[in-house]
């Protein structure tokens, strides 16, 4: 069981490709972007869920920033007014809080700083896109690009078993160690 939890990053990315590929040739709509794109969402919930910054306690604003981006796709969902509002103020919050984690919680390692760097692309490939700006398909593509060199880099990093640069310490409450 501890390899698998050591490699379930790795098992997340081929499945979530697999899932995604099948869901969209059963609809007849799949191409090489859909798939990347729909996988990658699937991907990033895991890095979410399984991110240190969001179980920190020192992270106010990026949970402040998840709370609002939640609010604004549901406002999105339900086509209701100001929706794209919400979300570009949630994506303010959260690269500001995530911003600060890095700088203060983190060892600064090249994976940190790789992070940093998409959450910074998205959230200006997002605002890019709010205000309608020309190269929209240029500027969106630098996140998708980042993307996948990011995710596999913190899935190699934990399947190999490093510390992914964190310096303050999580109160762990009796988790097993084989818990990533």
């Amino acid at each position: 069981m501890k390899a698998l939890n050591r490699y379930f990053g790795i098992i997340w990315m081929i499945f979530a490709f697999l899932s995604v590929w099948f869901w969209l040739n059963l609809q007849g709509m799949a191409n090489f972007e859909k798939v990347r794109d729909y996988a990658a969402w699937i991907c990033l919930m895991y890095l979410f869920y399984n991110s240190r910054s969001v179980k920190s306690k020192n992270a106010v604003l990026l949970f402040v920033g998840m709370t609002i981006f939640v609010v604004g796709l549901t406002f999105r969902f339900f086509h209701w007014p100001m929706s794209y509002e919400i979300i570009l103020l949630s994506s303010v919050f959260i690269i500001t809080g995530y911003s600060l984690y890095i700088v203060r919680q983190t060892q600064k390692s090249w994976i940190d700083l790789l992070k940093l760097f998409w959450v910074i692309s998205a959230g200006a490939a997002f605002l890019w896109y709010m205000l309608r700006l020309p190269y929209i398909s240029v500027i969106e593509e630098i996140p998708s690009l980042l993307f996948w060199p990011m995710y596999l880099a913190v899935v190699i990093a934990e399947a190999l078993g490093k510390d992914q640069g964190i310096e303050e310490d999580l109160e762990t409450d009796g988790l097993p160690d084989d818990i990533l």
